[in-house]
């Protein structure tokens, strides 16, 4: 008879360790960010079209009245 084959350890499958849980959403921080890029925008349009943004506000000005 023959002996038994030795023993082998088979690798199990270890899962990822777990992932933590995904902090809050700063909404705040994040209309921040929007305003401040939309102000830049805004203030680079403005230097590079004075022109325009005059004839714009005139046309607001004159359609109040």
């Amino acid at each position: 008879m023959k002996p038994p084959p030795p023993y082998r350890k088979t690798a199990t499958r270890v899962p990822p360790p777990a992932r933590p849980a995904p902090a809050a959403i700063d909404v705040d921080k994040i209309d921040r960010g929007i305003n401040e890029s939309l102000r830049r925008q805004v203030s680079d349009a403005i230097m590079k079209n004075p022109e325009l943004v005059l004839s714009v506000l005139r046309g607001w000005k004159d359609r109040e009245r």
